[in-house]
Protein backbone atom coordinates (compact mmCIF):
# COMPACT_ATOMS: atom_id res chain seq x y z
CA UNK A 1 0.00 0.00 0.00
CA UNK A 2 1.27 3.60 -0.96
CA UNK A 3 1.69 5.67 1.91
CA UNK A 4 1.01 9.12 2.31
CA UNK A 5 4.24 11.38 2.34
CA UNK A 6 2.79 14.79 2.03
CA UNK A 7 3.66 16.03 5.94
CA UNK A 8 7.08 14.67 5.64
CA UNK A 9 7.61 16.77 2.12
CA UNK A 10 5.93 19.85 3.94
CA UNK A 11 8.54 19.45 7.16
CA UNK A 12 11.44 18.72 4.61
CA UNK A 13 10.38 22.37 2.93
CA UNK A 14 9.80 24.60 6.30
CA UNK A 15 13.34 22.89 6.98
CA UNK A 16 15.61 23.07 3.80
CA UNK A 17 17.27 26.57 2.78
CA UNK A 18 16.75 26.28 -1.01
CA UNK A 19 12.85 26.75 -0.24
CA UNK A 20 10.89 29.50 1.67
CA UNK A 21 12.76 32.21 3.66
CA UNK A 22 16.24 30.74 2.94
CA UNK A 23 16.28 30.84 -0.58
CA UNK A 24 14.12 34.47 -0.96
CA UNK A 25 17.23 35.74 1.35
CA UNK A 26 19.50 34.00 -0.72
CA UNK A 27 18.22 35.77 -4.52
CA UNK A 28 17.74 39.29 -2.50
CA UNK A 29 21.68 39.05 -1.65
CA UNK A 30 22.41 38.12 -4.79
CA UNK A 31 20.33 40.77 -6.70
CA UNK A 32 21.87 43.34 -4.14
CA UNK A 33 24.99 41.98 -5.06
CA UNK A 34 24.79 42.22 -8.77
CA UNK A 35 23.11 45.82 -8.12
CA UNK A 36 26.50 47.03 -6.57
CA UNK A 37 28.38 44.89 -9.23
CA UNK A 38 26.99 46.84 -11.99
CA UNK A 39 27.53 49.94 -10.31
CA UNK A 40 31.45 49.37 -9.79
CA UNK A 41 31.70 48.39 -13.38
CA UNK A 42 30.16 51.34 -14.20
CA UNK A 43 32.30 53.44 -12.89
CA UNK A 44 35.36 51.69 -13.90
CA UNK A 45 33.87 52.02 -17.82
CA UNK A 46 33.28 56.09 -17.04
CA UNK A 47 37.02 55.86 -15.73
CA UNK A 48 38.16 53.66 -18.56
CA UNK A 49 36.68 56.39 -21.03
CA UNK A 50 38.11 59.19 -18.98
CA UNK A 51 41.43 58.03 -19.64
CA UNK A 52 40.74 57.06 -22.89
CA UNK A 53 40.54 60.56 -23.61
CA UNK A 54 43.98 61.57 -22.02
CA UNK A 55 45.20 59.49 -24.16
CA UNK A 56 43.56 60.97 -27.40
CA UNK A 57 44.08 64.11 -25.72
CA UNK A 58 47.61 63.83 -25.29
CA UNK A 59 48.24 62.45 -28.64
CA UNK A 60 47.10 66.04 -29.89
CA UNK A 61 49.12 67.69 -27.86
CA UNK A 62 52.47 66.02 -29.05
CA UNK A 63 51.31 67.03 -32.64
CA UNK A 64 50.87 70.27 -31.67
CA UNK A 65 54.27 70.64 -30.13
CA UNK A 66 55.75 69.56 -33.12
CA UNK A 67 53.95 72.00 -35.11
CA UNK A 68 54.36 75.07 -32.70
CA UNK A 69 58.29 74.47 -33.50
CA UNK A 70 57.38 75.04 -37.37
CA UNK A 71 54.49 77.64 -36.81
CA UNK A 72 54.19 80.37 -34.53
CA UNK A 73 50.21 80.83 -34.88
CA UNK A 74 48.69 81.72 -31.90
CA UNK A 75 45.59 79.43 -32.47
CA UNK A 76 47.96 76.41 -31.94
CA UNK A 77 48.69 78.11 -28.87
CA UNK A 78 45.30 78.39 -27.58
CA UNK A 79 44.95 74.85 -28.87
CA UNK A 80 47.42 73.41 -26.69
CA UNK A 81 46.28 75.06 -23.26
CA UNK A 82 42.97 74.06 -24.37
CA UNK A 83 44.04 70.61 -24.67
CA UNK A 84 46.39 70.62 -21.52
CA UNK A 85 43.81 72.34 -19.64
CA UNK A 86 41.30 69.45 -20.63
CA UNK A 87 43.91 66.94 -19.49
CA UNK A 88 44.39 68.10 -16.26
CA UNK A 89 40.65 68.25 -15.65
CA UNK A 90 40.30 65.00 -16.77
CA UNK A 91 42.89 63.56 -14.33
CA UNK A 92 41.48 65.35 -11.32
CA UNK A 93 37.74 64.11 -12.03
CA UNK A 94 39.80 60.35 -12.41
CA UNK A 95 41.96 60.74 -9.11
CA UNK A 96 38.37 61.97 -7.63
CA UNK A 97 36.49 58.64 -8.53
CA UNK A 98 39.50 56.60 -7.76
CA UNK A 99 39.56 57.78 -4.23
CA UNK A 100 36.00 57.86 -3.59
CA UNK A 101 36.13 54.03 -4.54
CA UNK A 102 39.68 52.57 -3.61
CA UNK A 103 37.89 50.07 -1.38
CA UNK A 104 35.60 47.54 -3.34
CA UNK A 105 35.28 45.34 -0.36
CA UNK A 106 31.79 46.77 0.24
CA UNK A 107 30.60 44.67 -2.92
CA UNK A 108 30.94 40.79 -1.24
CA UNK A 109 29.68 41.80 2.13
Amino acid sequence: MVRDRMSELRAYQNNCTTFGKGFLQDVRIQISQNKKLKEVLDQVEEVRDLIQLIADNTAIVKDLHNNILSYTNKDIQKELESRTYTISQTSFRIQRKLRGRHNFSYIFT
